[in-house]
């Protein structure tokens, strides 16, 4: 939604610029006509006015597309920038995630739930970790000293504390 969002924005803004820009036209147009008739002149007014007020509201739209971009409500309550823990099978993607903890020290880890060696953990942001799995949104609200677990036999997650 994000990059459609920033998409929609750039779209808004060049044609936000090429309005007001065709409304400068016609405004130099009516000034520096010297023969033309008044019909002329009216319509060459009247489309400068009203590429303006096209250019106006393109402008704000585009505003509009960029504010509900940064306002986006980021689904943990901590910083997109949170480092979190994950291991190397979690982010070339040949492993979902299958263990979530949020630590007592606000740190997260999403592993794939392997006996991993410390030469397979890697460090990431939180909102990278969104990005490689939106599903990880559903443990926002995962509280410090918690963890869940994916049991493949039911096919659930179970949450438990640390201890």
């Amino acid at each position: 939604m994000k990059i459609f969002l920033f998409i929609l924005g750039i779209v808004l803004i060049v044609a936000c610029v090429l309005s007001i820009l065709f409304a400068a036209l016609n405004l130099f147009g009516y000034y520096n006509v010297k023969d033309g008739s008044n019909e002329l002149y009216n319509a060459m007014q009247r489309r400068a006015v009203i590429f303006f007020i096209v250019g106006a509201v393109l402008a704000a739209a585009a505003a509009v597309c960029f504010i509900i971009r940064a306002n986006i409500a980021f689904p943990f309550s901590d910083p997109p920038k949170t480092a979190c823990f994950t291991c190397t099978h979690v982010l070339d993607k040949s492993a979902p995630i299958k263990y979530v903890s949020h630590d007592e020290d606000g740190y997260w880890q999403f592993s794939c739930g392997r006996s991993n060696s410390i030469a397979d953990a890697r460090m990431v942001s939180l909102s990278e970790i969104l990005k490689i799995d939106k599903s990880t949104a559903d443990f926002a609200k995962l509280a410090r000293g918690e963890y869940a677990e994916y049991q493949d036999e039911t096919g659930k997650w179970t949450i438990n504390k640390h201890s």
